[in-house]
């Protein structure tokens, strides 16, 4: 799969994890057992349908605002922009998928109701018409909320942002309805509130208030019908239904974890915990030009598009409906570049609005079918041909190599059951999938203190340290932070060094696996960082890992490493990796640089001595026969370059 994440939902698929009570999770069981396909091949292929659900919610939109040509605009913009596509493409069977078509769904129901009570313009006076809302547009209102509702169980981002599209439809309601309009508009948004806020219970309410809408009753007594009542009951329902709370608290999560902050926050005297969002790829802040050029396909048709559709906002009060989505796409840059998915429905409504509005402005009868038509599949053609280079150099590339996955799969006839697997956090729900055990860390438990002890475990250069620290976290409930959180920091700190001085017999039921990869080397840039964090200071350094880009040579008599034209490099050391058995030796010149060449995929780095040394990368090449690892590590999948798998002992050698 292309995505961690994906793994999570088929772990869940397969009865491990969390997940398996999730939608996510249940699609590929009920799919697997219509089709009989593999839970994976379902998974890589179901990007592509979910993609086209919301290319049809997005025309949906357009069609609303501008008609057909500004819908199919407003279709392909959305889901063929770069960072929509990267997420969203095929193998990334992950919540980026709904997190977009949910909310598309619920604002553009919402809007279709809202349409008949909303001025065509802010500051334009309308007289109000005889429009008498009937079931099938009251149902429009009610299955916004159902959608708000279940896609909860789905994303728990969904029914937060069904919260502000009601906030932003009672705005709509007080500020923009038309004359004696403004009551029918506030009886769709209690019938959405009450089906989308409250479970159940809530449908059961909004179907009774439908019928009493529709019942001859309503009409003796609608004369009675007040907006204060409105809106004491939509306080009412924000408060008992706890959604205001809840979103502050979510903007204000989102906002604190995607900064990057260095260190956790905690109590004083305790330990201080490293902050996960710095290292993260998606979290990554994306510059303002990279940002309007994908959005748009340049710079500055990015930033006209955007331009644009604050003006459509000003033209056609519906659209500030989708004002949430523009707002998500702009934080991009301060927030990391996952959030600029959210840039091709605006973008893509802004062009296409505008667009259209023209060329029915200047042009009449049937050219203006047919300019319009040229001009949707002018704007669609200038996007795919702008991104073109992207789509066709954005492959389908898997997270683990097959390697890996192969040696996870066979070392789970070996592993107990109810074991715990100790791998780097990017493989968790991997490793939880292919082996049926759970993780210590995955994509969802990767906070400061989870990644500390297994980046420590994983850093230390003493193999004692590691073990012992793996078996002490097991009777720890795989959680000793939650142990040291009751702690000053010199006394954790003083744990910590015990174990890599003294001899402990832990007891535990549960046995205890190191996974160690390959692709460990090229992120231990990042492993050794948390590993070596000070829990006093909240500081850390990170190790030297250079990559080998270019042709090179090594001269074993010297022992320098000739790389292109660059100056000789002096080595320490060099390791030659192959499934046939390791090479290595070391040199004189005491550099502090060693070289490590994977003769299986011809790849190569250059780490310094903290990386060499380190448990993760003896285990990963040194001999599994060695007398350290005795009565430590118990080599239970032998994969290398790619992968070892390593049973954790608790014994003392030398008894």
């Amino acid at each position: 799969m292309g995505t961690h994440d994906a793994y999570f939902w088929l772990a869940g698929a397969k009865g491990v994890g969390s997940a398996v009570d999730n939608p996510m999770a249940g699609l590929l069981r009920v799919l697997g057992s219509i089709t009989g396909a593999p839970y994976g091949n379902i998974a890589f292929w179901l990007p592509a349908v979910f993609c086209g659900f919301t290319a049809v919610a997005a025309f949906a939109w357009g069609m609303l605002l501008g008609g057909p040509w500004t819908g199919i605009v407003a279709s392909v913009f959305a889901t063929s922009v770069p960072h929509f596509y990267f997420r969203t493409r095929l193998s990334y069977y992950d919540t980026d998928l709904i997190s977009l078509l949910f909310p598309l769904l619920i604002t553009v129901l919402m809007a279709r109701w809202l349409v008949m009570t909303t001025k065509s313009s802010w500051f334009k006076k309308e007289e109000s018409d005889d429009y008498q809302p009937v079931l099938t547009d009251y149902l429009l209102p009610f299955f916004a909320g159902i959608l708000t509702c279940y896609g909860d169980s789905w994303h728990g981002v969904v029914q937060v942002f069904g919260f502000g599209t009601f906030l932003i439809g009672l705005f709509l309601a007080l500020f923009c309805s038309k004359s004696n309009q403004r009551l029918i508009a506030m009886r769709g948004l209690l019938v959405f509130a009450a089906s989308g806020m409250f479970g159940f219970a809530g449908v059961v309410v909004a179907l009774a208030l439908i019928c009493f809408y529709l019942s001859p009753q309503f009409e003796k007594i609608s004369n009675y019908e007040n907006l204060y009542v409105y809106l004491v009951l939509f306080i009412a329902l924000s408060l008992f239904s706890g959604l205001g709370t809840k979103l502050f608290f979510v903007v204000l999560n989102r906002i604190t974890s995607y900064t990057k902050p260095t260190a956790d926050a905690v109590k004083a005297a305790g330990p201080v915990y490293p902050g996960i969002a710095q290292s993260i790829i998606e979290a990554q802040n994306v510059k303002w030009a990279d940002f309007f050029s994908t959005s748009g396909g340049n710079v500055y048709v990015g930033a006209a598009a955007f331009v644009c559709f604050a003006a459509c906002i000003y033209y056609s009060p519906l659209s500030i409906l989708l004002l949430p989505f523009a707002a998500a796409a702009m934080v991009s840059p301060f927030m990391g570049g996952r959030f600029a998915m959210f840039a091709g429905i605006p973008v893509g409504i802004g062009l296409g609005y505008w667009a259209i509005f023209l060329v029915n402005r200047f042009f009449k009868d049937k050219k203006e079918t047919l300019v319009a038509g040229l001009t949707s599949c002018c704007l669609v053609v200038y996007l795919v041909g702008a991104n073109f280079d992207f789509y066709t150099k954005t492959p389908v590339t898997p997270i683990i190599s097959k390697e890996h996955a192969v040696g996870l799969i066979e070392s789970a006839d070996s592993m107990s059951a109810s074991s715990t697997v100790w791998t780097w956090w990017d493989w968790g729900y991997a490793t939880m999938y292919y082996t049926g055990q759970n993780s210590f860390a995955n994509g969802g438990n990767h906070a400061g203190p989870v990644l500390y002890p297994l980046a420590l475990a994983m850093s230390t250069p003493s193999l004692l340290q590691s073990s012992q620290l793996i078996k002490y976290s097991a009777t720890q409930g795989n959680n000793p932070a939650s142990t040291w959180s009751k702690m000053p920091v010199g006394e954790v700190q003083s744990i910590i060094g015990a174990l890599g001085a003294n001899d402990y017999l832990f007891k535990g039921d549960e046995d205890q696996y190191l996974v160690v990869t390959w692709k460990d080397i090229a992120l231990s840039r990042w492993i050794l960082y948390y590993g070596m964090w000070n829990i006093s200071t909240g500081s850390s350094q990170h190790p030297f890992v250079g990559t080998v880009r270019n042709q090179f040579q090594v001269d074993f008599n010297s022992g320098n490493l000739f790389e292109g034209n660059n100056k000789p490099l002096p080595l320490s050391s060099y390791n030659i990796l192959n499934s046939s058995g390791n090479k290595s030796g070391t040199f004189k010149n005491h550099s502090g640089l060693h070289l490590i060449f994977n003769d299986q995929n011809s790849q190569a780095y250059l780490i310094d001595d903290a990386v060499h040394d380190s448990t993760m990368a003896r285990l990963l090449w040194g001999a599994a026969d060695s007398p350290e690892l005795k009565g430590r590590f118990e080599l239970i999948y032998e994969g290398c370059p790619s992968v070892r798998i390593y049973k954790v002992l608790n014994q003392n050698p030398e008894k």
